[in-house]
């Protein structure tokens, strides 16, 4: 059975990394890799700064260690950096109208 893998783009560009990978990480890492594992898990969390300072402090000392992980953080600033350019459209205002509403219900449990 093979592990999964993170899907790419035509640029080459992940769009999420590989979490169940452990082949891919160095032997240094493997020791970390629960620390991985976790970073993994909120890495958009992370990157968009949505958690704790502690656990963004714990986190940072990681990546001071784990070239994997310093390495899937940057593909995703990559990526947000490459989409960022790329993205001239503005969505009609009903549309963003619709998706505000639809946010606010989600987020207040309400069913739709």
């Amino acid at each position: 059975m093979t592990e999964p893998r993170a899907r790419t783009d035509d640029a080459g560009l992940s769009d999420r990394p590989a979490r169940s990978d452990a082949s891919a990480r160095s032997p240094q890492d493997a020791e970390g890799s629960g620390e991985c594992d976790e970073l993994l898990a909120q890495l958009y969390e992370f990157i968009d700064s949505e958690i704790s300072d502690e656990a963004c402090s714990r986190f940072r000392g990681h990546l001071a260690d784990c070239a994997t992980c310093r390495e899937a953080v940057a593909a995703e600033n990559r990526l947000r950096e490459v989409l960022r350019r790329s993205c001239f459209e503005v969505a009609p205002t009903e549309l963003r109208m619709r998706v505000v509403t639809q946010i606010g219900i989600l987020r207040s449990g309400r069913p739709r």
